[in-house]
């Protein structure tokens, strides 16, 4: 049954929060890369460091057009 659920990903400050059955959580980009792409990506960081993240996930082949969230206010970018 496991196998049919989603994988996702939330790249945020604080990854010692309890993670759910599927959720995996990251502090950086560099770690999140180092696995396997994610079905679902949320981003739950500050608006300059969500930006951030997102200019080094699309520099991925695996997030290039991946549909990625955010939880928080985006900067510009």
């Amino acid at each position: 049954m496991t196998d049919l659920l989603p994988r996702i990903a939330v790249l945020c400050s604080a990854p010692e929060t309890p993670q759910g059955i599927g959720v995996s959580l990251f502090s950086s980009v560099e770690a999140l890369l180092v696995e396997p792409a994610f079905d679902v990506l949320l981003l739950d960081l500050p608006s300059a460091d969500a930006g951030q993240a997102l200019r080094g996930l699309r520099r991925a082949e695996a997030y290039y057009y991946s549909l990625i969230y955010t939880t928080q206010e985006l900067d510009s970018w």
